[in-house]
């Protein structure tokens, strides 16, 4: 038995939809950091960020639908340094502020999901609970930073273009 999905476009569910998701997300974000699961709130908080961005250039492009794409391709699309150099963000709180924040955030990104057992070279001792610990800092910033990126693509992405 297949079931058809209801193609993504205004006037259907898909707002009610992305908006209970959302809430969904908040919640567990508040949760996994609550009780201690820092790289699960680290994941959701990506994808609401990465979402909000593809949002954003779908909205410069005047694309239905969205590609999918990594938050640091997308970070560089917005920056006109992208695949598609005709799309570029010209709203100074996106591109001079959270850009930046959203850069930084995803470099500390990648150490606390990709690097939680990796030993360097220039290293004389690394500490699990040490390391592990960092993670909580980056779930607490990917929490405030997912809010602020939310809440600015929903403003500029109401506006007429």
């Amino acid at each position: 038995m297949s079931k058809k999905r209801a193609k993504n476009k205004p006037g259907n569910s898909v707002g009610k939809q992305r908006q209970s998701l959302y809430a969904e997300a908040y919640t567990r974000i508040k949760e996994a950091i609550k009780q201690g699961f820092f790289l699960e709130a680290i994941t959701i908080e990506e994808s609401i960020i990465t979402d909000r961005l593809e949002a954003r250039v779908a909205w410069l492009s005047n694309q239905q639908h969205r590609n999918f794409d990594n938050l640091g391709p997308l970070a560089q699309t917005l920056k006109g340094k992208g695949k598609n150099k005709k799309i570029r963000e010209s709203d100074p709180e996106m591109l001079d502020l959270l850009l930046p924040k959203i850069d930084k955030w995803r470099k500390q990104r990648n150490e606390a999901l990709h690097e939680l057992v990796k030993f360097p070279d220039d290293v004389e001792e690394k500490c699990w609970e040490d390391f592990y610990s960092k993670t909580k800092n980056v779930a607490k910033e990917g929490k405030t930073l997912s809010r602020k990126v939310s809440d600015c693509v929903k403003r500029l992405n109401k506006k007429k273009p």
